[in-house]
């Protein structure tokens, strides 16, 4: 079992790209500047993470670039994840892919 019955995985984080991030104030809030063209609007317990895609010379795209989740058991839900073949075929925070 992923979950305790009656529970669900809290959405922390839902990252986006666009083309231009210096300057922002999206949703009538400055939200917070990061290194690395991130910056960062608290919405109300989830992050939305914008990323200028621009600066590491991608065209921006729909759709999510990511999207983080809490949840109760990291192993239980890695392995599901990885008989499903859903594991990233990239690189997160500088590590290869996951493989635990």
């Amino acid at each position: 079992m992923l979950l305790r019955p009656g529970s669900a995985p809290a959405l922390l984080t839902f990252a986006c790209g666009c083309g231009r991030v210096h300057g922002v104030a999206w949703l009538g809030t400055p939200g917070r500047r990061h290194p690395g063209a991130r910056h960062y609007f608290d919405c109300g317990g989830v992050v939305l993470a914008v990323l200028d895609v621009t600066e590491g010379g991608m065209r921006p795209t729909p759709g999510p670039k990511s999207i983080y989740f809490a949840v109760e058991d990291i192993d239980k839900v890695h392995t599901r994840a990885k008989s499903l073949n859903m594991l990233p075929p990239f690189q997160v925070h500088g590590q290869p892919r996951a493989t635990w």
